[in-house]
């Protein structure tokens, strides 16, 4: 049926173009056009209409009727209705190549309704990148910001608030299309655009430029972030792996030492998601914690203050990597060295193994959460111990020495309880744990927990919603 319309159409159009039958085809292609949807109809009808060349005939005659007076006006809108709702159902490349950016010529034309339609027109062709790039270029902007304004100055006119919408989703389809750059040069040129409505062009303008900028810097900061984080995960991932090559290798101290120092600036830089996990595996792929784990052994037992230091630190920052850092720790058996440290005379490797072990706290794994509490429950102990001696009893050090497991006490079970309650609380599981160690270590646990922290991230995610304008037949009617 369409395409039979479509044929009528043209053959009358180019035989008689102002007859009256030609004028009845166009009105009855109008009002198949506008009951049309996308899907099969749609594409039958835009393929109908290349075959039939009939778009490049509809633009001239309604060209040629606009500028004969108000007695072919009615023909022109009935023409220019079918453009802008073929270009509404995915015929944007048959009307660009027919000539419709004509439309373009009737946003500053002195008839309302012309300028409604060639909005929406401008609004539906925009869908196509192609189209708003040359949209663009040919000075559209201008006019679209000049109609935005069009209905302050009688606000209860329903055809210039209708004006000032398709005006308005015009420009946000072309701001959605063209790269942010490309529109700073048009803008350029309708700002300095003059007319009657120089003053209200301006300020549309401005609009469209600030949320332009708006956008731009907001893809230019995202590009940033995911790039930073890709080269701190990179970065990350070639210290673990050179850290774990030197301990495999035994380099000697100096060399470790400097591996080490590298490995913590580089996790310590780790902050965003993606760098964090692309550590986490190459830690796990690596084997590193189990291998510092060995080194801050030997060291602490060999009294090498230094090597204990620099391998307990690089076991911190791999803990507090997430997720997995804390698992990675368990799974290396870290958190019983660090019980183990707790009983040295130096106060800075008992803080330094009690905040580690307080790293390792903060897992979504229940059954990590209650081994490496029950290893802090330990480390805890000897801490208020050494509070009153800083020589630990030969008992206490003979059972360190040996591996043996602290006896788990009854604030533990309370804690693995309160685990899932703060969950749905506080908004985070770890909270009651935190604050039951800070409880029962004092100072010292206290200035580990700060350390610590607790961060909660917020995700926002938006969308840009492409406009469509349609023309019904009611419309045409009024």
């Amino acid at each position: 049926m369409a395409a039979r319309a479509v044929r009528r159409c043209a053959e009358l159009l180019r035989d008689s173009p102002w007859s009256e039958g030609a004028g009845q085809a166009v009105r009855a292609l109008a009002e198949l056009v506008s009951e049309i949807d996308e899907g099969g109809a749609a594409v039958a009808l835009v393929n109908a209409l290349g075959e039939a060349e009939l778009v490049p005939a509809l633009v001239v005659c309604a060209r040629a009727a606009f500028g004969a007076g108000d007695a072919s006006l009615p023909f022109a809108l009935v023409a220019l209705s079918v453009l802008t709702n073929v270009a509404d159902v995915g015929g944007t490349r048959v009307v660009h190549t027919g000539g419709g950016f004509a439309l373009l010529e009737l946003l500053r034309s002195p008839h309302a309704q012309a300028r409604h339609y060639a909005a929406l027109g401008v609004q539906n062709m925009a869908h196509d990148e192609a189209c708003a790039r040359e949209a663009v270029g040919a000075g559209a902007l201008g006019a679209l910001a000049a109609l935005t304004d069009t209905h302050a100055a009688d606000p209860t006119d329903e055809t210039l608030a209708a004006i000032a919408a398709a005006a308005a989703g015009a420009l946000a389809n072309l701001n959605g299309r063209v790269p942010r750059l490309a529109l700073v040069p048009a803008l350029a040129r309708a700002h300095d655009e003059a007319g009657a409505c120089a003053a209200s062009r301006l300020e549309g303008a401005r609009r469209v430029c600030w949320r332009a900028t708006t956008q731009l810097q907001a893809r230019a900061r995202g590009l940033l972030a995911r790039e930073r984080a890709r080269s701190d995960g990179e970065r990350a991932a070639r210290a673990v792996a050179r850290c774990a090559a030197r301990l495999r290798a035994g380099r000697p101290a100096a060399a470790s030492a400097r591996a080490l120092e590298e490995l913590a600036g580089a996790l310590a830089r780790a902050h965003a998601d993606e760098a964090q996990l692309a550590a986490v595996r190459a830690a796990r792929e690596a084997r590193l914690p189990a291998r510092l784990v060995e080194m801050a052994l030997e060291s602490a037992r060999s009294g090498e203050r230094g090597g204990a230091t620099a391998a307990v630190g690089a076991l911190m920052q791999i803990a507090r990597l997430r997720p997995g850092g804390g698992r990675l720790l368990v799974d290396a058996e870290a958190v019983p060295l660090c019980s183990w440290l707790a009983h040295a005379p130096d106060h800075a490797l008992c803080a330094l193994g009690l905040t580690c072990a307080l790293s390792s706290l903060d897992t979504s794994n229940f059954a990590v959460a209650g081994a490496a509490t029950a290893a802090v429950d330990g480390a805890a102990t000897a801490a208020r111990a050494a509070a009153v001696s800083t020589t630990p009893a030969p008992a206490a050090a003979a059972a360190a020495a040996a591996g043996a497991q602290p006896r788990r006490r009854p604030w533990q079970s309370a804690a693995k309880r309160g685990i899932g309650e703060a969950g749905s609380v506080c908004g985070d599981k770890h909270v009651v744990v935190y604050m039951s160690i800070c409880s029962l270590m004092g100072s010292i646990g206290v200035m580990a927990v700060k350390a610590l922290g607790i961060s909660i991230k917020l995700t926002a995610a938006g969308a840009n919603h492409v406009q469509n304008g349609r023309i019904s037949a009611a419309q045409r009617k009024r």
